[in-house]
């Protein structure tokens, strides 16, 4: 889902650039969609949104993981006896 919505932004973004008309000319259809849709903050959301729930994800995987710290303990065999 992820890879769908940044390959979608990316290719809006690069075809908004190539298609965007020049100053004074009328837009089309495709200019005014391209437009809308690298400018469109609920768009920019959404994909902020699937990072943020995969970043949540992998956090939730990673904290079942057991810690591991080996424990670092000396004791002296003098002080004991």
């Amino acid at each position: 889902m992820k890879r769908i919505v940044i390959i979608t932004l990316l290719l809006t973004a690069v075809s908004a650039v190539w298609a965007q008309p020049a100053p004074g000319t009328p837009w089309t259809l495709q200019d005014c969609i391209a437009y809308a849709l690298e400018h469109n903050l609920t768009v920019q959301q959404s994909a902020l949104t699937v990072q943020q729930r995969e970043i949540d994800l992998n956090t939730a995987r990673n904290n079942r993981l057991p810690a591991w710290r080996p424990a670092l303990r000396r004791t002296s065999r003098s002080a004991a006896a």
